[in-house]
């Protein structure tokens, strides 16, 4: 997450803002079957975050991702930005980065939603939707994360994890070695109030719509590669909701700097929007989602009608 890893290619972008699937957090979203670099981190067992998907771009990995349901993968914008669909392919159930499994299932990506008003990570709205090809079948290493209320406060009270393929060093200079597994790191949420006070020498401000999280002693957060990927919190259920993407930072792992994360509940209307929308008509709309919006509105309507969309 090293400067490097905010360039992108200016240009046009494929931008699609009508949908097909509407179902997000169902129940099997945010529980992994299996137990359990990132700067600081240790291998994750395989399967541990099953929600975990690497984007590649060219066939090479670029930036990580989450599975939010069926056909869709939150990201940051900065990771697709002035790419067009085609380019990138989409790998879920993926363990060791460059040698898929048997259980790793590879979609290409039909259209892409940037957030709109992006321009860079540290002037926020750094998030995007990408839309598989097709419906993904679940299985114990290929499972949706859960979304957040609009609503959730996320603290240092809470168990808050990141997971990648990025690089390991605190200087972002040494991509992850052979044998290239999945990484995770346990990442303490920061106030925004001490992450505004120590970015404020660099003269970036940080925004309503991000979260800081990291060690202030330095030696553990995000880098290079795992832009785009989820930071995750557990609720007292045990479940996992997302709470971040990885978005931008001052080198990595650095004290005092903490890593900078696209916050989700203020994308959560927004991704809802996009696929819960009064130009088509889902039929399922379950999940977190708010009372009174456009898909708690919908849903009697639907069943009703026993209308539905492939």
């Amino acid at each position: 997450m090293t400067p490097n890893c905010l360039s992108a290619a200016k240009g046009g972008i494929l931008v699609n803002e009508k949908s097909d699937v509407c179902s997000f957090s169902s129940d099997a979203c945010g529980t992994p079957t299996a137990s359990s670099r990132i700067v600081g981190g240790t291998a994750a067992a395989d399967g541990a975050w099953p929600w975990q998907v690497s984007l590649h771009r060219d066939g090479k990995h670029i930036c990580g991702g989450s599975l939010i349901n069926e056909q869709w993968v939150l990201c940051a914008a900065h990771c697709v930005m002035g790419y067009s669909s085609s380019r990138f392919t989409v790998y879920l159930g993926l363990y060791t980065v460059d040698q898929p499994s048997s259980h790793t299932v590879v979609g290409n990506v039909r259209n892409i939603i940037m957030y709109p008003g992006y321009s860079s990570p540290t002037s926020g709205k750094d998030a995007s939707l990408l839309q598989l090809d097709r419906r993904v079948t679940y299985s114990a290493f290929i499972l949706p994360i859960c979304l957040p209320n609009a609503s959730d406060v996320f603290t240092s009270q809470n168990s808050c994890w990141v997971t990648g393929w990025g690089y390991v060093n605190e200087g972002g200079e040494i991509a992850l070695p052979s044998p290239g597994t999945l990484q995770q790191v346990q990442v303490p949420i920061i106030s925004t109030a001490i992450c505004a006070g120590l970015y404020s020498s660099y003269k970036i401000t940080i925004l309503s719509d991000m979260t800081c999280a990291g060690d202030l002693k330095g030696g553990k957060d995000s880098c290079q590669g795992d832009s785009g990927g989820p930071l995750v919190c557990k609720r007292s259920d045990g479940s996992w909701v997302q709470a971040g993407i990885v978005s931008w930072g001052v080198g990595c792992a650095e004290a005092n700097k903490p890593g900078v994360y696209s916050r989700v509940t203020s994308f959560v209307t927004w991704i809802e929007a996009n696929n819960c929308s009064l130009d088509f008509v889902p039929m399922e709309c379950g999940g977190h989602y708010e009372r009174g919006s456009l898909c708690a509105m919908w849903v009697p309507i639907l069943e009703a009608l026993k209308l539905h969309l492939f």
